[in-house]
């Protein structure tokens, strides 16, 4: 399966300078997504879906684009982006760069979608 991100810009009722944008990772068991250039955007929300097939989805990232460089992100109550449900939450570290890393599973069938703005 490919773990390439499909990004797309989505209208904004704000209108900001910046198109917000909406990245989606399809991914399955001990895959790791694409690094996503997120330079520029402070807000980003986690949408975790799909089946994750007893998998963990981790957010990982950091400010320079080399994947064993990236560390944990965190939510805004401190604890780890790290999924074994489907979930939603947001980004409380504002990183450059991050992606979607799943460890564990079987047969996942999992989808990672990203908004930032």
């Amino acid at each position: 399966m490919a773990t390439t991100v499909t990004k797309t810009n989505i209208a904004s009722r704000f209108a900001p300078a910046k198109t917000p944008i909406l990245a989606v990772w399809h991914l399955t068991d001990g895959e790791s997504g694409d690094i996503l250039n997120a330079l520029g955007f402070n807000d980003k929300c986690i949408h975790v879906y799909g089946d994750l097939g007893g998998a963990t989805v981790t957010i990982k990232g950091g400010n320079v684009e080399a994947g064993a460089s990236l560390a944990t992100l965190k939510d805004f109550d401190g604890a780890d982006l790290s999924f074994t449900v489907a979930d939603v939450n947001s980004v409380r570290d504002n990183v450059g760069y991050l992606r979607p890393v799943v460890v564990g599973g079987t047969d996942a069938d999992i989808y990672v979608a990203l908004v930032m703005e």
